[in-house]
């Protein structure tokens, strides 16, 4: 049986929090200490302070060097907040070399440090595992443009933007399905998603070498080969980004690799996931028309993220800005929405995690009966 490692993680901010809530799909690495730098305002803190949720029992501390002591293994781990690689992570990683340490990274680093982190881990004697796969791209023309039938029932996993605890959700579908005997294969949103054992988004949906419309073929084929080789009794899609401008400012991208996505496979079930906000009550009607006719999606129940998007800061400073609210308030904000035919779940609420698989399990198990019929 493999040896179990233990592990620190850094820098810990909320990019890393929905991995440390669902460590057990790391396999055989146990998260011990979680660092930050100390600007960031997370230490001295437990780890659930990263995304206002559940207390996780692990506090955030700043001292990296005496940390390093006490583990066998490293994540340097890409962060919301954005630092510099040769500056802040290296130096580390080099540190982390020279004293024994295994090194794992999902944080975006170029090709000379990458080169430099090998070498250096092969002169100690340790290992170096890189998953961030964002610029592994392979051009596949593939001259076969037919759109093949998925016959496995697929989830998605869509959110109105970025930080709207989309990652959250797909671990927590995961973590479900299996627990239920369910054989699961995914394609998460992360580049990193290997590393918790699924497949991460491919790189040639990020390519601008290859056109649009074969992104939609491409991406078609890929879930088509997932399927014919592991034979899943499922396949949950995470999709990244948003699916619509929030202005002329802030675009989303449009939405197009949610419309790519949509084009290429259509889901079963699909969940949702909206910033926090003070909607009305013809909000939800009119977003699940718009997803309905936009992405020939049926959205079957939503989830209420504890992130709400600061239009003020954000006009005024040229970038995206979020505000974070405490989870709890999500349990009370979401009976406010209980006049719609589609429920609302917290998906930072284990319990509500829970009854989102199991209420997405009885959609896909009805209507595997409808079609038997």
């Amino acid at each position: 049986m493999p040896k179990r490692e233990r592990v620190m993680v850094y820098p810990f901010d909320v990019e890393f929090a929905p991995i440390l809530r669902h460590q057990a799909m790391l396999g055989n690495y146990d998260i011990v200490s979680l660092s930050s730098p100390n600007g960031w305002g997370l230490c001295g803190k437990d780890a659930g302070i990263a995304d206002c949720g559940e207390p996780i029992g692990i506090d955030i501390h700043s001292d990296f060097d005496l940390l390093l002591d006490n583990c066998d293994t490293v994540i340097f781990s890409e962060s919301h907040i954005p630092v510099n690689p040769a500056k802040i992570l290296y130096p580390k990683i080099s540190m982390s070399i020279e004293k024994h340490k295994n090194i794992l990274c999902t944080a975006n680093i170029d090709i000379e440090l990458y080169d430099s982190i090998v070498e250096k881990c092969d002169k100690q004697g340790v290992y170096f595992k890189y998953y961030n796969n964002r610029n592994s791209c392979i051009l596949d023309e593939c001259e076969d443009e037919d759109i093949y039938k998925i016959n496995t029932p697929i989830i998605f996993v869509i959110g109105m933007g970025e930080r709207t605890n989309k990652f959250q959700i797909q671990l927590s579908l995961r973590k479900y399905f299996m627990q239920m005997g369910y054989k699961i294969s995914q394609i998460g949103s992360r580049s990193y998603c290997e590393m918790l054992g699924f497949h991460s988004m491919p790189a040639f949906m990020y390519s601008n070498a290859i056109k649009d419309y074969k992104k939609i073929i491409l991406f078609n084929h890929y879930v088509k080969s997932i399927e014919m080789s592991e034979k899943p009794d499922a396949i949950i899609i995470g999709i990244p980004g948003g699916v619509i401008p929030f202005n002329d400012k802030f675009t989303n991208r449009f939405g197009m690799t949610a419309f790519q996505i949509s084009m290429a496979v259509k889901p079963d079930t699909a969940v949702m996931s909206v910033f926090y906000e003070k909607y009305q009550d013809k909000y939800f009607k009119e977003l699940h028309t718009m997803i309905k006719y936009r992405f020939a999606t049926e959205i079957d129940c939503y989830s209420l993220s504890n992130v709400k998007f600061d239009w003020g800061n954000s006009k005024q400073n040229g970038m995206m800005s979020y505000v974070t609210i405490d989870s709890k308030m999500i349990n009370e904000k979401k009976k406010s929405f209980s006049f719609f035919n589609c429920p609302v779940f917290n998906m930072l609420n284990s319990e509500d995690a829970e009854r989102t698989g199991e209420y997405l399990m009885n959609r896909l198990q009805n209507y595997s009966d409808v079609e038997s019929i």
